[in-house]
């Protein structure tokens, strides 16, 4: 998967089939999205180009809001659903102030991206004026000769698959049911310091304080939560992907 930061040296993509979205989590709603895109592409003998937000428009409006993967972690995530391009767009107040139309007119279909295709989630909102995903497909399809999809919601045991529902889980520290509802286990990508991990983002979600089994780096070890203080059960240095199987012990 090729990554770009921003609009400036893209590449001139073929036959683009674009979606749009924050990815947070990039869990099995998620998935079916970039599924669908990636398909649209191939059938088109185009390439998949995959845009997202940094940072997360609402911490942008200033919510405190604690988010299930970091940049570095969505990438991580997305490669493995397979997508062929990753652009990264700086939120800003320029961008905030674009309708829904506006950027998909100044970004999708302008550009080097050029895009033939647009696969928009049931539930996403786009622009200024916070246009809906299916309300907004049907509206955009055959504008600027642009072909529209929207991609309906994923169940997982009668529970539609939300960031909200997997955020839920894990705060629970219910790792079983985030990981039905994400399709993979919850990571965490860190610097350890001997065995001890420093400068996580105040923004990552963890699960609540206690016990876990994990794999770290792919080894079975255990870590300990403690007030936003990972610490590993073995001796860790430097960077680490941290895949968490389940809570063992529960703290206050």
């Amino acid at each position: 998967m090729r990554v770009f930061h921003g609009f400036d040296s893209l590449p001139q993509f073929r036959n683009a089939t674009v979606t749009v979205g924050s990815f947070d989590g990039v869990h099995l709603g998620h998935a079916m999205l970039l599924g669908r895109t990636g398909t649209l592409a191939a059938d088109d003998q185009g390439e998949s180009v995959v845009m997202t937000f940094e940072p997360h428009p609402r911490i942008f409006f200033g919510c405190d809001m604690q988010l299930l993967t970091t940049l570095d972690e969505k990438i991580a995530l997305l490669e493995q659903c397979g997508a062929d391009n990753l652009v990264i767009i700086p939120f800003d107040e320029s961008l905030r102030r674009l309708t829904a139309v506006e950027f998909v007119k100044k970004y999708v279909v302008g550009g080097p991206v050029a895009a033939r295709r647009l696969v928009l989630g049931y539930d996403h909102r786009l622009g200024s004026d916070r246009r809906g995903g299916a309300e907004l497909a049907a509206e955009l399809n055959g504008m600027f000769g642009l072909e529209t999809f929207c991609e309906g919601c994923r169940e997982i045991d009668g529970l539609n698959v939300s960031s909200t529902a997997v955020r839920r889980a894990i705060e629970s520290g219910d790792i079983a049911a985030a990981e039905r509802l994400s399709g993979h286990p919850y990571i965490i990508k860190c610097i350890f310091d001997d065995g001890t991990a420093a400068g996580l983002s105040r923004h990552k979600l963890l699960p609540p304080n206690g016990k876990y089994r994990v794999k770290a780096n792919g080894t079975d070890t255990e870590i300990k939560i403690n007030e936003r203080t990972i610490t590993a059960g073995i001796r860790l240095t430097g960077a680490a992907t941290i895949e968490i199987v389940e809570l063992c012990l529960h703290t206050k």
